[in-house]
């Protein structure tokens, strides 16, 4: 797999800060897992939102239609800013998910880790997209966002089942409600993410969204090294 980390190390991922860890005691080694607890990358404000430095103007808030040197479309941005709050919220859910699927199986828990990059690694491309023009934003957009193109279902059974957990989770989360991952052990903990709240902007993006595109959006593939160099 890809993403494949070593279950005997902590579960580190970049852009997870928080103090919150949860050892997990997986049926499959006998050594614990230390699984740190994850917020969004994306930081949102009154009329605009942030992601690797880079701050975007959301029209639609209040915010202007200017992003560096570039000047947009009021509609361009609002899209940028739907779609990047929508793969924020999937990662975020994905995130949540690793306590849960660490007690299911090594395999299910590798597959959230790789989710959680792939859906950061999307962010990062949108989000630096705003500052390349009218025609990058549209094309990231495009290749991420609610209306790419379908993605196949994964042929791995964990990696499926840990998209459909999270699709419908993260449906339930938007609407106030956060069901444990089907399949953890019994008395196990909650997830990360059954703790950790949606933004309420962010929330309401997601209760329009259907589990289908959810589903698409989370497994369009992220882009690559060499796209993402460039």
């Amino acid at each position: 797999m890809k993403y494949l980390l070593a279950p005997l190390l902590i579960a580190l991922l970049t852009g997870c800060p928080t103090t919150d860890v949860v050892e997990v005691k997986p049926g499959w080694q006998k050594q614990p897992i230390k699984i740190v607890g994850c917020k969004p990358v994306v930081e949102y404000s009154g009329r605009s939102f942030s992601s690797k430095g880079v701050d975007i103007p959301v029209p639609q808030l209040g915010g202007s239609v200017k992003v560096g040197e570039f000047t947009y479309k009021p509609e361009t941005l609002n899209t940028l800013y739907r779609n990047v709050a929508i793969l924020d919220a999937l990662r975020l859910q994905y995130c949540g998910d690793r306590v849960a699927a660490a007690q299911i199986s090594q395999a299910a828990f590798n597959a959230c880790n790789e989710r959680v990059m792939d859906q950061e690694a999307k962010i990062a491309a949108l989000a630096i997209s705003a500052t390349q023009g009218e025609a990058a934003v549209e094309e990231a957009v495009h290749k991420y966002g609610t209306s790419s193109p379908e993605a196949p279902a994964p042929k791995d059974a964990s990696t499926k089942n840990v998209d459909a957990i999270a699709a419908s989770g993260l449906q339930e989360k938007a609407n106030g409600n956060a069901p444990m991952m089907a399949g953890a052990a019994p008395g196990a903990a909650p997830a990360a993410s059954s703790t950790t709240t949606l933004p309420p902007q962010v929330a309401a993006i997601v209760r329009q969204v259907p589990k289908e595109t959810l589903l698409k959006m989370a497994r369009r593939p992220a882009p690559s090294p060499a796209s993402k160099a460039h």
